[in-house]
């Protein structure tokens, strides 16, 4: 299993397990907006995890990479 990171300038936890950069989510449940950045860590994001934002509730926008190629629905 990989473990969690976290990126304080785009407040986004996220994991790598080598092949793919997953976005796992926040930890500020607060923000209105959030900006997936193409690459973390020098590797491209792929994926975002399922509910990744489920408790945001005062999130009203997402930008998602042209990187990001799953979104997962489980």
């Amino acid at each position: 299993m990989a473990e969690e990171r976290y990126t304080p300038a785009s407040k986004i936890r996220y994991s790598f397990d080598g092949n793919v950069l997953n976005i796992n989510g926040t930890n500020d449940h607060t923000l209105r907006e959030i900006r997936i950045p193409p690459v973390l860590d020098g590797h491209p994001v792929a994926s975002i995890s399922n509910s990744a934002f489920a408790g945001n509730t005062s999130l009203i926008r997402i930008e998602i990479p042209d990187t990001v190629t799953s979104i997962d629905s489980n």
